[in-house]
Order: C-alpha cells, then sequence, then structure tokens
C-alpha cells in the first residue's frame, strides 16, 4: 500500500468515527472522493465524474480543501 492510500484511508477512517450514521457512499460524497459531473444542471441527468484518471495526491487535495470549506 502507499503512502497516499493510508493517508486517504485514515481521512476516511476519522470522518466515518466522526460521522458514524454516514453511509459508505455518503462519506465518499461529503469528501468529494466522489462527485457529480455536473452538479448545478437542473436539466441534465445526474452522471458521477469518472475519477479514473485522478491520481492519489489530487484525491487527497480535495479532500483537504474540502474539509477546509467546513
Amino acid at each position: 500500500m502507499k503512502n497516499e492510500h493510508k493517508v486517504i484511508l485514515n481521512i476516511l477512517g476519522q470522518y466515518l468515527e466522526k460521522y458514524p450514521e454516514l453511509r459508505f457512499g455518503q462519506a465518499l460524497f461529503n469528501l468529494d472522493i466522489m462527485q457529480w459531473e455536473e452538479p448545478f444542471n437542473p436539466h441534465g441527468e445526474n452522471v458521477m465524474r469518472d475519477i479514473h484518471a485522478d491520481s492519489d495526491v489530487k484525491i487527497i487535495n480535495r479532500i483537504k480543501s474540502t474539509e477546509d470549506e467546513k
């Protein structure tokens, strides 16, 4: 396991400890690991953005920026 994996899992684990009532998928959304393709498109379908190409570091940075906003 890479160090970045450990960082992501640690953040996710801490978040689920803090909010145990959440489902796993909700935590992924709340931490911006998973995102809607166009979250503010009222006329389009709700399509998940493909995060396949996102690097682990990019995901960590997105999580941290989400945490900073809360």
